[in-house]
């Protein structure tokens, strides 16, 4: 048996003569990656010998490779997709045989691969830039009662304590005031306008409130929401409460 890499103008590899009636030979001077001609020819009983039998193939005891590409490498609230570009042709062995793999949150997936040769190879898909998780967001009041009675506009202060450990905070924002009160029309002394100097889709912390409330009702109760938005778009939402007491019992009516 002779093997040759360049299209027989040189041999490569030669067995020499085998005596024998062995079918399988090893020749240690061929090279990985290294295209080969081999030729075989056998001598019978009689000294005689057949004709060059020729084949070439390709010697090949190297691990595929792979890189792995991303449907996005930015933080984002959807799926990430990854997928494997091999540096050769193979059959990808575990995932149900197909080369991308999504994520519904973060983690690591890894591929592995055949060549035609048999050799295998691995690549590992690292995900750490899903971030479906909202915001925490907490307000505190310096006044959660308005006392007293007396239909006056009180400044209500609000503190903003929001947090995200994925993306980080994009905004947070007054969505809305309201009352469970109609704003006007509630007898003797009520005044119109009883919310005032709110900034709605702003960061306003500060806004005036009446003291006022009808006088044969449970009570008023404003409502202030604000919404915290994340940079990948998760949004939280919280609302607090002011609220002007009933008249009590003992309160003279006016």
């Amino acid at each position: 048996m002779q093997g040759s890499t360049d299209n027989w103008q040189t041999t490569a590899s030669d067995t020499g003569e085998v005596a024998g009636t062995e079918t399988s030979y090893k020749a240690p001077a061929m090279q990985d990656n290294e295209l080969w001609s081999i030729r075989v020819r056998t001598m019978d009983t009689r000294g005689a010998w057949s004709e060059w039998a020729y084949r070439t193939l390709a010697i090949d005891t190297a691990a595929p490779t792979a890189k792995v590409v991303y449907s996005t490498t930015a933080m984002t609230n959807q799926d990430v997709i990854a997928t494997i570009e091999p540096n050769e042709q193979v059959t990808i062995i575990n995932n149900n045989g197909t080369s991308s793999y999504t994520f519904s949150q973060n983690g690591s997936f890894t591929f592995e691969f055949m060549d035609r040769a048999g050799n295998t190879g691995t690549v590992s898909a690292p995900v750490n830039n899903i971030d479906k998780t909202a915001p925490t967001l907490r307000i505190v009041l310096d006044k959660t009662t308005l006392l007293p009675v007396n239909h006056q506009l009180e400044t209500v202060n609000a503190s903003i304590y929001a947090d995200d450990g994925m993306s980080g905070i994009d905004s947070v924002v007054l969505a809305s005031i309201t009352s469970n009160e109609p704003d006007d029309g509630l007898g003797y002394g009520d005044q119109p306008n009883d919310i005032q100097g709110a900034q709605y889709g702003s960061p306003d912390t500060s806004f005036m409130l009446r003291a006022e409330r009808a006088g044969t009702g449970s009570g008023r109760v404003y409502t202030i929401t604000y919404n915290a938005t994340d940079k990948v778009g998760n949004k939280t939402t919280v609302s607090v409460t002011v609220t002007v007491p009933p008249r009590s019992n003992k309160q003279v009516k006016r």
